[in-house]
């Protein structure tokens, strides 16, 4: 949060006792994976666990679950699978870096399929891919917006792929 968060602590935007709050639960948990006790760890074990097969079958059972539709107006999911064109739409749609988070420890970003290659990969022979960026997610470039709105209007579906950068 940068200097953006001291400015809104000193005008008296952001309560210190918030602040206190989110540290407090950091050094909780912290403290009861005894990282007071043993704060160094054996690196070499890193590699041999954090990408370990068993954790990645627990990593893609987490996201399964995690997922939430939050509402299915009309019926649109799951999509027709006879569609004529598609649309995928969004900064981070075929951006590998992005999905693997900011915390990513070990991943490899060129191990990423992206949602843009996992659909066109899904999708029926007969169904057209059209993907537009739209946007910048780091920046004030928006001059992709036009042409990704366009593409919504003239497809049968729209897949929006938002998120935070890598």
């Amino acid at each position: 949060y940068g200097p953006e968060l001291e400015a809104l602590v000193k005008d008296g935007k952001v309560r210190v006792t918030l602040l206190d709050d989110a540290v407090r639960r950091i050094l909780r948990m912290k403290f009861e994976l005894g990282l007071f006790e043993h704060p160094y760890i054996d690196e070499s074990l890193a590699g041999k666990i954090v990408l370990s097969e068993p954790h990645l079958k627990l990593a893609c059972q987490i996201a399964r679950e995690s997922i939430v539709l939050l509402k299915n107006e009309k019926n649109v999911l799951p999509l027709d699978k006879n569609l004529k064109t598609l649309a995928v739409i969004g900064p981070i749609a075929d951006d590998q870096a992005a999905l693997l988070g900011t915390w990513s420890c070990e991943g490899k970003a060129s191990e990423v399929v992206s949602v843009l290659k996992g659909i066109e990969a899904t999708v029926a022979k007969n169904t057209k891919v059209v993907y537009y960026k739209g946007c910048d997610i780091d920046s004030d470039k928006s001059s992709g917006i036009e042409e990704a709105v366009a593409a919504a209007k003239g497809a049968d579906a729209v897949i929006l792929v938002l998120g935070e950068s890598a």
